[in-house]
């Protein structure tokens, strides 16, 4: 699971990109530990994720049911803050499209979309 983190502070901004194939716990691993321990993250800042080129390996409702159940701790080690996750890849936005659902009660906001552009316009829109 190639990763690749590009910080932007003047906007808030964590560009997250993953490659290859990659579980839900790789992915809880990196929210919880990879970006908080790099030295331009600061709680509260929102993650343009790119999810376009991976393979999802195990995931299925209950895997993101359970990922769900983690949300308050990412809360607590993340603070305030927003996802947009991406993939122009109609499986993967699928997928995201259902991790959006499942936690629709997280005091995050997560959305979807299918393009980068779209994602980082919602995310520096809503923090104007």
């Amino acid at each position: 699971m190639p990763i690749q983190l590009q910080f932007e502070p003047a906007n808030n901004l964590i560009y997250a990109t993953f490659s290859g194939e990659i579980t839900p716990q790789e992915i809880l691993h990196n929210t919880l530990q990879v970006e908080p321990s790099h030295p331009e993250y600061q709680p509260g800042m929102d993650s343009l994720v790119d999810l376009s080129t991976v393979k999802f390996v195990g995931v299925n409702f209950d895997i993101l049911n359970d990922y769900a159940t983690h949300m308050p701790e990412i809360e607590r080690v993340r603070g305030h803050c927003r996802w947009a996750l991406v993939s122009s890849n109609l499986l993967n936005y699928g997928i995201l499209r259902m991790f959006t659902l499942i936690n629709g009660e997280s005091a995050l906001q997560i959305k979807a979309f299918k393009s980068l552009d779209d994602g980082r316009a919602w995310l520096l829109e809503e923090a104007a």
